[in-house]
């Protein structure tokens, strides 16, 4: 039986295909929240201060650093009722790298022998 490349990938193709469209409509089924540009006060919205609504669970906030003066504060209502968020004056955020542990259980960590004398 000779061997039809062309039919193959024809068959792999279609494959491929088929698994990219049902992904994209997979994802095309989700709905996300609107984002709101444009903010509106409501009087009769509960208050909440920004740190004691984020320990209660009310708020979910991301800080997203842009340089050393500004960056960006994402704040999601995590409740179903309207609040409104008295704010600090000021934020300083301070970036935290990952690290990778000590690997000599604390006793110096390199690979140098130390030694006594």
């Amino acid at each position: 039986m000779p061997r039809r490349p062309f039919a193959c990938a024809a068959r792999l193709f279609a494959v491929a295909a088929l698994i990219a469209s049902l992904s994209v409509g997979a994802a095309a089924g989700e709905r996300r929240k609107p984002t709101i540009t444009k903010l509106e006060v409501d009087p009769s919205a509960r208050e909440v201060e920004l740190f004691a609504a984020i320990e209660e669970g009310d708020l979910d906030v991301k800080m997203i650093p842009k340089d050393s003066k500004g960056g960006n504060l994402l704040i999601e209502n995590t409740t179903d009722e309207p609040l409104t968020v008295n704010m600090p004056a000021g934020f300083v955020g301070v970036q935290v790298f990952k690290q990778i542990g000590g690997l000599g259980g604390g006793l110096g960590g390199g690979l140098g022998g130390g030694g006594l004398g």
